[in-house]
């Protein structure tokens, strides 16, 4: 088990927010320096042949970067290109495992980043893998956020260590 990490719960993220109605509402952990999410799809997330949907592995890998780049850059990024590689059906009602990290930390605010999903049963028979670049975020759009939204990230940004 890893140390929880605190959620935006004012955010209003599809990914990671506890309160959004129709989101997928991951949780993350601390595991070493990787990020963690465990979670379970259902069927309201398959596409064709009742395979869960490309797109929606894709939000959770990009979700699980940004938040190791969180946890461990201590500021937030955007993605700038996400490559994923399917390699097997991911069936719905599965308990499922993602993990990421950082892979290099590159100059001007750019950082290579990787994740794996597996299944909870089987975590080193990965399912799905990326690898990602992430961007920091420019401080006029940081400047843009409401206020709400900038004292949760420093909230949650103070928890690290």
């Amino acid at each position: 088990m890893g140390t929880p990490l605190a959620p935006f719960e004012f955010w209003n993220c599809f990914a990671c927010s506890p309160n959004h109605p129709k989101g997928l509402r991951l949780t993350f952990e601390e595991v070493g320096l990787r990020v963690r999410t465990s979670f379970h799809l259902g069927d309201d997330y398959t596409g064709t042949g009742g395979v869960i949907h490309g797109g929606i592995i894709a939000t959770v890998f990009d979700e699980a970067m940004a938040w190791c780049l969180l946890r461990f850059e201590k500021k937030l990024h955007f993605t700038t290109k996400l490559e994923a590689r399917y390699r097997k059906p991911i069936r719905p009602h599965v308990d499922l495992v993602a993990e990421a990290w950082i892979v290099q930390v590159r100059r001007r605010g750019l950082v290579e980043m990787a994740a794996s999903l597996a299944a909870a049963d089987a975590p080193d028979l990965p399912l799905a893998q990326a690898t990602a670049v992430f961007v920091q975020a420019p401080a006029e759009v940081l400047a843009g956020l409401p206020a709400a939204e900038i004292d949760e990230m420093e909230r949650i940004l103070a928890t690290f260590d």
